[in-house]
């Protein structure tokens, strides 16, 4: 994926498929897994079966994993029946609000949450980029601003961002403690030009 970024808008995605297109929920190394399972991507991969998922992340809570889910919305397109079987087994499900929009058709980020915990997640995180984050989970009703830094890119917080969630979650800290984790490792990411600096 090659990433531009034009000021005063939203970033350019330019994206080829190559082996994501073939991507499939037997390809996901289960048994090598040992504390939390993690989807990044789903909805953008279209081998990628719903039905299978579910079974996946079922059997990942059997084995005592938490389940964190991640999509990718590339545009307007009927992605709930894909969300359905896989919801009920997800711990943590992380869109942001843009994502959760074109999914819903909601544009309240906390009637977005509402739906996906009603289709059965059992954590919903939005991430709002610099509105900060709303979640609802097991420890009811969280919003997080975001931390005061000079923004230069924000490829890459996203995924910052669930790293520090996760992070948060491996530690054993509570869905707050995780948010404000997850909320610092995004704030860091963009500070500085693309996904690694």
């Amino acid at each position: 994926t090659l990433i531009v970024n034009v000021k005063g808008e939203d970033r350019r995605f330019i994206h080829t498929f190559g082996a994501n297109s073939r991507y499939i929920a037997s390809d996901i190394p289960i048994a090598r897994t040992k504390k939390v399972l993690y989807l990044g991507g789903y909805l953008l991969m279209g081998a990628l079966d719903p039905i299978e998922t579910a079974e996946l992340f079922a059997e990942a809570q059997k084995k005592g994993l938490k389940t964190v889910l991640d999509v990718v919305t590339p545009g307007p397109a009927e992605y709930l029946e894909k969300l359905k079987p896989v919801l009920p087994f997800t711990d943590v499900f992380m869109p942001n609000d843009h994502e959760a929009g074109l999914i819903t058709g909601l544009s309240s980020p906390k009637d977005q949450a509402m739906l996906f915990r009603n289709m059965g997640a059992k954590t919903v995180l939005i991430t709002m980029g610099d509105r900060g984050t709303l979640l609802l989970g097991q420890e009811g009703h969280l919003e997080a601003d975001t931390f005061k830094i000079e923004y230069v890119d924000g490829t890459g917080g996203g995924d910052a961002f669930a790293a520090g969630y996760i992070f948060g979650m491996i530690g054993g800290k509570s869905e707050r403690e995780c948010l404000i984790l997850g909320s610092a490792v995004g704030a860091s990411c963009v500070r500085a030009i693309g996904t690694t600096t």
